[in-house]
């Protein structure tokens, strides 16, 4: 029996627990993941060359943004891992919309940073998030953009604009994938990371504190249909 005993096959691996954020928006579940990967970008950050962080500003995250992001990790219930479910997908209709008011945007965006030395000028396909291309929708509109619009001639110049919201418009265009990396103005400091976060489900134990130090501290799924 002894001998049996040595060939009984291992205990089954502990269920992996994660955040269900099929009850948040998508923009809400955009902005929750992008915090999540700043997080984790700045939490491996001293492993990267310094040559590469040279133009990269450090300060991804703010304070509001976390204590934001906490309450609506707060909203998400923990599940195992094959329990978590989806957002209601979009229509085809409701994607292709979402997908052109982005371009519309994207290109204003562009545009209106050419008047403006100091800035940074994107790319036509700014890489921004959801979150961030929803920040910006706001900004303009409050400013003089017609919605949907590639013309940015109605927007009010920058020195018009009120300090903060000002302050968040450059804050955009700094996590927008530049036109050209090597040409930043003097003294511009990129928030850029390339590509965007595709994953659904997070680890929950990392973003409730309770991580005993066997949890993955990754994305544990696919995104949604």
């Amino acid at each position: 029996m002894r001998r049996l005993a040595r060939f009984e096959p291992p205990d089954e691996d502990p269920p992996i627990a994660v955040l269900d954020t099929s009850g948040l928006s998508r923009v809400e579940e955009c902005f929750l993941l992008e915090i999540w990967a700043a997080l984790r970008f700045l939490a491996t950050a001293k492993t990267i060359n310094s040559e590469e962080l040279s133009h990269v500003d450090l300060a991804l995250v703010t304070k509001a943004e976390v204590k934001e992001f906490v309450a609506l990790a707060g909203r998400c219930p923990i599940v195992e891992l094959g329990e978590a479910s989806h957002r209601v997908a979009e229509t085809r209709e409701e994607k292709l919309k979402i997908i052109k008011l982005e371009v519309s945007f994207d290109g204003a965006f562009h545009v209106y940073a050419m008047q403006y030395p100091y800035i940074s000028i994107p790319h036509y396909y700014t890489e921004l998030s959801e979150y961030r291309h929803d920040l910006g929708y706001r900004l303009f509109e409050k400013y003089g953009w017609v919605v949907g619009k590639r013309d940015c001639s109605g927007i009010l110049p920058l020195d018009q604009w009120a300090p903060e919201d000002r302050d968040r418009l450059i804050d955009l265009y700094q996590r927008s994938n530049p036109e050209c990396s090597a040409a930043f103005p003097p003294g511009w400091k990129s928030k850029y990371k390339v590509g965007r976060v595709f994953y659904i489900f997070l680890p929950a134990t990392y973003l409730r504190g309770t991580s005993t130090g066997k949890m993955p501290i990754r994305p544990c799924g696919p995104a949604g249909p």
